[in-house]
């Protein structure tokens, strides 16, 4: 896993002294909680810090310049000042603990367009971004129209150490090559993967309130949700009509069909032993899954999916979201971020994994929206590759130490979380993401038939299938070449 637990637990158990000490002293209480907590992670990082390996340089106030796209709710790159934002501060700290090692100013460019300013830097040669960290499909289409160097390429980069994403690594890397890395040094990875929210209230109600045991036993799976949400669906007004007024098992988007394909451990694109990408969805357990899926996901009689009310426009997202606000849902599939929109939600909501396929399968999967998620990425018009090596290996480290607790064990916990089991879940959801090459680089859109046969109810798979296969083979021909992977 990517997080440290026993800083996660001893945090929280330090967050939950300070609430039950509140009852008699709170400014002494939250103080002692605070110092507590400083000294805790203070005590993890001085006995368990990886070291970098970085020799010692001085870049001479060099101004090291990152293009990102502003998305999602957190800063990522720089910030002015400390203001006291969990997140902010952090991303302070951070960038100050690596300017001060080797005398740099860590500066972001904010720019709708990165991929055009990093287009029009690379035409003339100019030095303008020692780094992207645009939005990994973003950072795809600058890979795939020659922008980019091959990570491998930097000096001083080591994709094994801890603070960077190894799934990602596998998965992100084609005939070797690897031009983006996700890790510590970015959060918006961890905002963008999905999970399920239930409503506690209802759970209880429909006496399945042993989720988190599933959960933590291995036991959750898809035929498990599906028995679960075949006891959800009640028509509240008793208009003989299922609709937004009654109450559901499942809430959320035809897109969703492919989060619990992933979740069931099957990928569109797999790679070769040359890793090279080659379909992978014809297959018999694929086509299974697809079918389970669909049944979870595309299942009229308890899933309620945006896709079914276009007359309600741009407002059908605030429509499902109140469904779940108002104990009218079991479940809500979305990503992490997303649970920022229930913070002011009365009853206690839960998160679960996406379930496995079956108990045998080793690991629960998450993918990742690769629309928000951020990547890092080195333009073909960086002039020192050592100094970007060793600032990017330098600022992925201070981010395993100081941003992802900031994130995980500070912000996520403390806002959102509603039980103590919380973090274990979370736990499970990170440790095993999948990066789907197919959703990255959009081969023939592929990708999309699972959802977009959702959206229509349609489960006519292999036919949809083979239509785009060819397409689908000609997309990935090109990107192999813009790449210069020899098959």
């Amino acid at each position: 896993m990517r997080f440290k637990k026993s800083l996660t637990l001893l945090l929280v158990l330090s967050m939950l002294l300070s609430a039950l000490a509140a009852c008699g002293d709170t400014k002494t209480a939250e103080t002692t909680a605070d110092t507590a907590a400083a000294e805790t992670a203070e005590t993890e990082t001085e006995t368990t810090r990886v070291p970098t390996n970085l020799p010692d340089s001085d870049f001479e106030g060099y101004a090291f310049h990152i293009i990102y796209e502003k998305i999602n709710r957190y800063p990522e790159v720089d910030v002015e000042e400390l203001n006291g934002e969990t997140i902010n501060d952090a991303v302070y700290q951070r960038n100050a603990a690596v300017e001060d090692l080797y005398n740099v100013t860590i500066e972001g460019i904010m720019d709708a367009a990165a991929g055009n300013a990093v287009k029009a830097a690379v035409n003339a040669g100019d030095n303008a971004y020692d780094i992207t960290m645009a939005t990994c499909l973003t950072t795809a289409n600058m890979a795939t129209t020659s922008l980019l160097l091959d990570i491998n390429e930097i000096p001083y980069i080591d994709l094994s150490k801890p603070w960077y994403d190894q799934y990602a690594n596998d998965a992100i890397s084609i005939g070797h090559k690897q031009h983006m890395i996700v890790g510590d040094i970015n959060i918006r990875d961890n905002d963008s993967t999905y999970l399920l929210m239930f409503n506690q209230k209802l759970a209880t109600e429909l006496g399945v309130d042993n989720l988190y045991d599933m959960a933590l036993e291995g036991t959750w799976t898809m035929d498990r949700m599906t028995e679960i949400l075949q006891l959800c669906a009640v028509d509240l007004n008793g208009d003989g009509v299922q609709n937004e007024h009654d109450q559901w098992g499942l809430l959320g988007e035809a897109w969703n069909t492919n989060v619990y394909i992933a979740g069931a451990g099957e990928y569109v694109f797999r790679k070769d032993e040359n890793d090279i990408p080659y379909i992978a969805m014809n297959t018999e357990r694929y086509f299974d899954v697809f079918n389970r899926a669909y049944n979870i996901n595309g299942n009229k009689e308890y899933s309620w999916i945006v896709n079914d009310y276009p007359s309600y426009g741009g407002d059908v997202w605030g429509v499902r979201n109140n469904i779940f606000k108002e104990d009218r849902s079991l479940f809500f599939t979305g990503i992490v971020g997303s649970m920022g929109d229930f913070r002011e939600m009365v009853t206690d909501f839960g998160i679960m994994p996406i379930p496995k396929y079956d108990e045998a399968q080793e690991n629960y999967h998450s993918i990742l929206t690769l629309l928000q998620a951020t990547a890092v990425a080195v333009p073909k018009s960086m002039q020192d590759a050592d100094r970007t090596g060793i600032l990017v290996e330098a600022l992925s480290a201070e981010g395993l130490y100081i941003l992802t607790p900031a994130y995980y064990d500070i912000c996520v916990t403390t806002k959102f979380a509603r039980d103590e089991i919380f973090t274990q879940i979370l736990d499970m959801v990170f440790s095993a993401r999948i990066f789907e090459l197919g959703l990255l680089y959009d081969w023939g859109k592929l990708f999309y038939v699972p959802s977009d046969l959702t959206a229509a109810h349609k489960t006519d798979l292999a036919s949809r299938v083979e239509k785009v296969t060819k397409a689908a083979e000609t997309a990935l021909g090109k990107t192999l070449a813009a790449l210069e992977v020899t098959q």
